[in-house]
């Protein structure tokens, strides 16, 4: 839906505004609005260096945005891995249902083999590689809880047990282009310079796209568009850890 407004046309689904632009539109002074992007008040809000950016549907009314999450697993353990702690994929579902309300929520990576005490994979009396159950069980876990689980069998390049390769994200980019359309913002959980021009389709829609991933495993190209389109926003990983850590549960 549009509205017409003496700032422009306002899209509610995907018109991100400046401070200015809200306080023009809701008629609230900056300064609240800032205070109520801070507490948490405004949905969608998003803190951008030193200012922040506010949903056109959160000031015109409109019901919180449905969003697309598309996480990619490998990323985001080796990201953890490098940072000392992993991701708990319930808390970042429960987090983000805070503000949005989740069509799609897939989690994309290689399902992974068992290893002896000197990391040689496995294999059964066929010559076939085992699956590692720990992963089994935690992809199990994952579609218990509503995600939907694309996975492919672990890769070596050139049959070399030490380069093993993940090979979703080409699945990851081209189911959330096909989907676009049931969700108004993309939520991607990746770093990998290879989703640069996924995110760039996305905002020439335009929807918006929020970024989250670990420092170390963000690339400098999505990074520039993190800081160059009002339509990317980014969030450190390494910012929510308290929230986001998973914890082995006490016996």
């Amino acid at each position: 839906m549009t509205f017409f407004t003496d700032i422009g046309i306002i899209d509610t689904m995907n018109d991100i505004l400046t401070l200015s632009e809200a306080s023009k539109l809701s008629g609230i002074d900056e300064e609240t609005l800032k205070k109520k992007c801070q507490s948490l008040q405004i949905p969608g809000a998003i803190k951008k260096g030193k200012t922040w950016l506010i949903p056109a549907f959160a000031i015109l009314g409109r019901k919180n945005p449905k969003v697309g999450v598309y996480i990619d697993g490998s990323n985001i353990y080796h990201g953890g891995k490098k940072a000392g702690w992993q991701v708990n994929y319930f808390h970042l579902k429960n987090f983000i249902e805070k503000k949005y309300n989740i069509s799609i929520i897939s989690y994309y990576n290689s399902t992974g083999y068992q290893q002896d005490e000197k990391k040689k994979y496995l294999k059964d009396k066929n010559g076939n590689y085992i699956f590692d159950e720990n992963a089994l069980k935690f992809e199990n876990a994952l579609k218990g809880a509503g995600f939907r689980v694309v996975t492919k069998p672990l890769k070596f390049i050139l049959n070399d047990e030490k380069k093993p390769s993940n090979k979703t994200d080409g699945d990851l980019m081209i189911d959330a282009i096909l989907e676009e359309k049931q969700w108004d913002k993309l939520i991607l959980l990746a770093g990998d310079c290879d989703f640069e021009k996924l995110v760039k389709q996305v905002i020439t829609i335009p929807k918006p796209v929020h970024i989250f991933s670990f420092e170390t495993r963000m690339s400098h190209e999505l990074k520039v568009l993190a800081f160059s389109s009002p339509y990317v926003t980014y969030t450190k990983l390494e910012d929510l850890e308290t929230i986001l850590k998973y914890e082995k549960s006490k016996k």
